[in-house]
């Protein structure tokens, strides 16, 4: 019987690279979609188009919410939850028309939490615990 444990450790090694490289395309993608979406929101809530900036944040949490699931194994539990806290704060200021002075301090808060994502892509035990 051949000793295949050259290969199995090259073919490991290559799967490992493999799994590092689709997990950064992962987090830029997600970060990247987002933040563009924020941008159109912001554009829209300057135009004054309350109604479709609304939309467009309902968009995003919904996006959000089936990236989240994923992003909980491979991040840190707190980063993904300021994201959602964030989200969650920013529509409830839309919907209720409160003042659009603070939703700009909202707005940047949230994208440094998204560009937090893409930067802290660290799979640990820890997040799937």
């Amino acid at each position: 019987m051949k000793d295949f444990t050259p290969y199995g450790i090259i073919i490991g090694f290559i799967i490992i690279i493999g799994l590092g490289i689709g997990e950064n395309y992962y987090f830029k993608r997600v970060s990247k979609d987002m933040i563009d979406e924020v941008i159109l929101i912001e554009e829209d809530i300057a135009l004054g188009n309350i109604d479709s900036s609304i939309e467009g944040i309902e968009r995003i949490i919904e996006k959000w919410r089936k990236d989240e699931k994923i992003l909980e194994i491979m991040l840190n539990h707190q980063k993904v939850n300021k994201v959602s806290e964030s989200l969650v704060e920013i529509e409830s200021k839309l919907k209720n028309f409160l003042n659009s002075d603070n939703l700009s301090t909202n707005f940047a808060a949230l994208k440094e939490y998204i560009k937090n994502i893409e930067l802290d892509n660290n799979f640990t035990i820890n997040n799937i615990l």
